[in-house]
């Protein structure tokens, strides 16, 4: 077994969000008079956090007190529509316990929202992580290493015993911030050339690769 503890991204690694997302950013822009946007458009955006895909998708035209009203709105209809079509990429599932039935540890960190990133892992990965947190005031968002660092302590680590699972620059540079090493797969928000570009190393394509490297399998 490669390392201890495997800390995962979500949107993009191990959950297709990008459907769900969308709905929610739309329903806001048509209910403040913004023209809608393709998934595509708005999978560009992802991977800091609701506050930026918001402030990209209205390219900061309005008010701070409206930018205010427009991010609470989406925040709440999405709380409450956040998995109607999300769903695990394949092997997912089998993949993750395949890894904890090895004996490894795992996490998920996400920019997202605490509270959405809880109801996704209660839906899809019930009993599997044994930590999963989000976007939370009192710690900095990714590529920032807190919330990185604070969970590999708090579950008993060194950085040097962990590997961090994204698939975006954002998480390539929230590894890098962390002194931690990479997987980046290449099936999520961005393409295998983006991720080459971008300096990952260690791009894999589905979850069974990500088992095998791991775990160590030939």
């Amino acid at each position: 077994m490669r390392y201890k503890l495997a800390i995962f991204d979500l949107d993009g690694t191990i959950l297709d969000t990008l459907a769900d997302i969308a709905a929610a950013v739309n329903y806001v822009l048509e209910k403040y008079g913004f023209n809608r946007k393709s998934e595509q458009e708005i999978k560009a955006f992802l991977g800091y956090g609701g506050k930026n895909l918001i402030a990209c998708v209205i390219d900061g035209k309005v008010s701070p007190e409206r930018f205010s009203a427009i991010y609470r709105d989406y925040i709440e209809y999405y709380s409450t529509h956040c998995d109607i079509k999300t769903i695990p990429y394949a092997g997912i599932y089998q993949m993750l316990v395949n890894l904890k039935e090895a004996g490894m540890k795992l996490a998920v960190i996400s920019n997202k929202g605490d509270r959405q990133v809880n109801i996704l892992i209660e839906s899809h990965f019930k009993g599997l992580f044994d930590f999963a947190g989000g976007e939370r005031k009192d710690i900095k968002r990714k590529p920032d290493k807190e919330a990185i660092v604070s969970v590999v302590r708090e579950l008993g680590f060194e950085v040097s015993d962990c590997v961090y699972i994204g698939d975006s620059e954002v998480d390539l540079l929230t590894a890098e911030n962390s002194g931690m090493d990479h997987i980046i797969v290449s099936y999520g928000f961005r393409d295998y050339q983006f991720l080459k570009e971008a300096g990952a190393k260690v791009i894999l394509s589905d979850a069974g690769e990500i088992e095998n490297y791991l775990l160590e399998k030939k």
